[in-house]
């Protein structure tokens, strides 16, 4: 028996493109181990077994393609016998959705038993998303969130698009995403499967911070899984699907033959080879790299990793290595038999990455296809991993401290354009969750009270320090401008982030996003000079530059004028942009960071503190950043 108090939480993610068939119960457990325990999967470290022997606290199924019907009715023409009224098409279709929905749910309920419950089950046209939790610790869900996006034809059809469940588990926050993206071989199609990623990034939202954030920003860990639909292409050849008009997004290329073999492809071949000879081919080259086991040179050539790598998508995302055969296009029978009308392929995947600060906190376990899966085209996948929740991690204590921090020397470059004269009018909002209690320069005692105390019951428009905006520009300096933030007697713990959204200001419309920075405050207090002390002396100098998990955290110190009972860093920041999965650009700032004991206080007063806060901050020739609110 696995206690409910774990540290560490052990999660499964399972995706399957079902291939519009009823899964068998063999099937689902092939794929779903029973009683949601993994001693049956492959480690990837073959020494660490023992991992897997536990059941997983929380597992996450998502499918594709999840509607089927049986082949020998016809519905369209069944009526209601009640009131022999006809059904349209629609209605019989909902109707078959919510069996399949409902046989879904029994038959993966059956297989992980009475040990689990089920916290979440999206259904978006025939994409599934279910989330399951084992019951001795669905008390310690505090909450759970779901969204979508559909990215068929017109960004409306649902036959195409992603899922997202994001679930809290006492201080951590999980997001997992599953998606089917834009089918069938070629550039134009790679683009597109580029383009449904950012799409659901960017409508897909569960932050309750603001819609600036997208799931891959605000949660602690992301899970991004799916058929989608990435395809091996070898290095040469330009093979390009040519679709019948007005079925660009339907499932053709996923389980039938390929459209025709008159106009199925076109291609520029240096080689001058025909269609069908080039496709032939790419066929019998990447199923010798199966025959001879040879995964990661057929991984060289998956679309996918090519593409995070070149910055087209999911770029900070983590995809493992496939050490096992190809999950497409296959025979509806146990094993890898490949059908010869497609190039065999890596099209279902699973992804993660994690916030700033907490990437040590997820470990992959296992990763593997499911070949014993038969009534699909497609073979399901399912990954294992460890985490570690935020709440065992030892927060950075400040009971009976105040923390103030600076943000100074404020720079972007190379910022993505939002505007048609090809430049950007930027400014910085800076935002953070409830788990970080700080105050900034200009908030009211009224701002205090309706956003932490009536907030929690009434929507509210949130005040947040911004910056002011620098024209027709890609790379502002917002000079002599600093934004002070502040916290008190309090504790930071690893899931306390702080966002820098970079913002398009428009004079007569919406203000766009650009792009957002991502800073763990914890990570930002511990980072460590080159002795290895916490915090300089005042007058001690140094540098180090944190090249590991966080990345871009440079910590620097300068001599000051020494205080009783304070200490004080600055940090050097140099982080990507990130919007919808791609860089936006690049921002660098200095933060001091300066903690007084509150006895300070009561020697002083708090006047006295206040107007010795005043004083160095006009020293330092300060303008502090225009306060206004935002309209969320």
């Amino acid at each position: 028996r696995r206690p409910a108090d774990v540290s560490e939480l052990n999660v499964l993610v399972c995706s399957a493109n079902l291939g519009n068939a009823e899964p068998t119960e063999d099937s689902i457990r092939a794929w779903i181990p029973t009683h949601g325990e993994g001693s049956g999967m492959k480690p990837l470290d073959e020494e660490k077994q023992n991992d897997l022997d536990d059941a997983f606290d929380i597992i996450a199924v998502g499918m594709q393609e999840a509607t089927w019907a049986e082949r020998e009715q016809n519905p369209i023409t069944t009526k209601d016998s009640e009131q022999n009224v006809q059904l349209t098409e629609e209605d019989v279709l909902n109707m078959l959705e919510e069996q399949n929905r409902s046989r879904l749910r029994e038959l993966v309920q059956a297989t992980l038993g009475a040990g689990y419950t089920q916290i979440a089950d999206k259904q978006r046209g025939q994409m599934r998303l279910h989330v399951w939790v084992r019951r001795a610790i669905s008390k310690d869900i505090v909450s759970v969130e779901v969204s979508g996006a559909n990215t068929g034809v017109g960004n409306v059809l649902a036959n195409k698009g992603g899922i997202v469940v994001t679930l809290k588990y006492r201080t951590t926050t999980l997001s997992f995403v599953s998606v089917h993206l834009a089918a069938h071989e070629g550039e134009s199609y790679y683009k597109a499967r580029c383009d449904n990623i950012a799409s659901i990034l960017s409508e897909a939202k569960t932050s309750p911070i603001s819609r600036k954030l997208d799931v891959s920003m605000s949660s602690s860990h992301i899970f991004f899984f799916g058929d989608m639909n990435f395809r091996t292409k070898f290095d040469g050849d330009y093979v390009e699907d040519v679709v019948v008009p007005g079925n660009d997004n339907i499932d053709t290329d996923d389980h039938s033959d390929i459209i025709g073999d008159d106009h199925d492809s076109f291609i520029s071949d240096p080689r001058g080879e025909g269609k069908k000879e080039l496709k032939a081919r790419n066929i019998r080259r990447a199923k010798s790299h199966i025959k001879a086991c040879d995964y990661h040179g057929l991984y060289k050539y998956d679309e996918l990793q090519k593409g995070i790598n070149a910055g087209d998508c999911l770029v900070e995302f983590t995809t493992l290595p496939c050490n096992f055969p190809p999950t497409f296009k296959v025979e509806r029978t146990k094993g890898f038999v490949y059908k010869d009308q497609r190039t065999p392929s890596y099209t279902d995947r699973i992804l993660f990455k994690s916030s700033a600060g907490l990437k040590n906190s997820l470990r992959p376990l296992s990763y593997e296809a499911c070949p014993e899966f038969i009534t699909s085209d497609h073979k399901p996948i399912r990954g294992a991993f460890s985490v570690i929740p935020n709440h065992v991690i030892p927060p950075f204590n400040l009971t009976g401290k105040d923390l103030s921090l600076v943000f100074r020397k404020l720079r972007c470059q190379g910022l993505l354009p939002a505007d048609n004269n090809g430049l950007s009018d930027p400014y910085l909002v800076f935002l953070w969750s409830d788990d970080l209690e700080l105050h900034f320069e200009g908030e009211t005692m009224k701002d205090w009270i309706r956003e932490r105390i009536f907030g929690k019951f009434v929507k509210k428009k949130r005040r947040w320090p911004q910056t002011q905006y620098i024209s027709k520009t890609l790379d502002p300096i917002w000079k002599g401008t600093e934004v002070a933030l502040s916290a008190r007697d309090t504790k930071i713990g690893p899931e306390a982030m702080l966002y820098i959204a970079v913002v398009d200001y428009d004079a007569f419309t919406q203000d766009d996003g650009i792009g957002v920075v991502s800073l763990n405050v914890k990570e930002m207090l511990e980072s460590k000079d080159a002795a290895g002390s916490e915090y300089n002396d005042i007058n001690d100098e140094g540098s180090h530059n944190m090249n590991g998990d966080g990345g871009g955290v440079e910590r620097e110190s300068q001599p000051s004028v020494p205080d009783v009972g304070k200490t004080t860093k600055t940090v050097r920041i140099n982080r990507p942009v990130i919007w919808e999965g791609k860089h936006a650009g690049q921002f660098r700032c200095k933060v001091d960071i300066t903690i007084t004991g509150l006895y300070d206080d009561m020697l002083l007063g708090s006047s006295s503190r206040s107007l010795r806060h005043s004083s160095l901050v006009s020293k330092r020739g300060s303008i502090l950043a225009t306060m206004q609110a935002i309209e969320e």
